[in-house]
């Protein structure tokens, strides 16, 4: 008989991506529980943010009147509305994409095209979660198989240019969504 295990919230290493198949391989019983169908807005109203505010917050930019490059209706989708979450995803792409943009730049004054490589597989899925243009993703994914390859090395800096340039405009754009977030979470 298999010596088992219960996992309690916490007790796995954080750092690494938990996968439910190697911890059943492992021998870590998961207790059984029905799944619960939660309505928050009848439970916590102010827990859940408005659609429409963040629908009118994104058809323009609040500095001038230029088209925004992102749009949080997936992030709403996958968050459940909820600002709490919301603001974490906001914040961490705060943080990280300043960071892997830095790895960039710096892969390209190196030519390390092994962390120019690990710098933009981190930085793609972030495209989709904060609703920026495909074309964008499609951009990274280029200088991912370029620095991969090593082959059409010499597009790669325009490419990064253009990351470089939209991401920029991604945190202005997400740093005036977390303070209206906010906002609407302290009310």
């Amino acid at each position: 008989m298999k010596n088992s295990t219960t996992l309690l919230a916490g007790q796995y290493d954080q750092a690494k991506p938990f996968d439910i198949n190697i911890a059943v391989a492992h021998g870590i019983k998961f207790p059984e529980t029905e799944p619960v169908q939660l309505d928050i807005a009848a439970i916590q109203p102010e827990l859940v943010i408005n659609m429409e505010v963040i629908k009118n917050s994104n058809e323009h930019s609040p500095n001038n009147d230029e088209k925004k490059c992102i749009n949080l209706y997936y992030l709403i989708h996958c968050t459940k509305s909820k600002p709490a979450v919301m603001i974490e995803f906001i914040s961490i792409y705060l943080i990280q994409t300043p960071f892997l943009i830095g790895i960039m730049k710096g892969s390209l004054v190196h030519k390390d095209w092994s962390s120019m490589n690990s710098a933009v597989h981190s930085l793609i899925p972030s495209f989709n979660m904060m609703g920026i243009n495909i074309e964008f993703e499609n951009i990274a994914k280029k200088i991912q198989k370029y620095s991969g390859t090593q082959k059409q090395i010499d597009e790669i800096p325009e490419l990064v240019l253009q990351i470089e340039k939209i991401c920029t405009q991604a945190c202005k754009e997400l740093e005036d969504e977390l303070i209206e977030i906010k906002k609407l979470h302290a009310a």
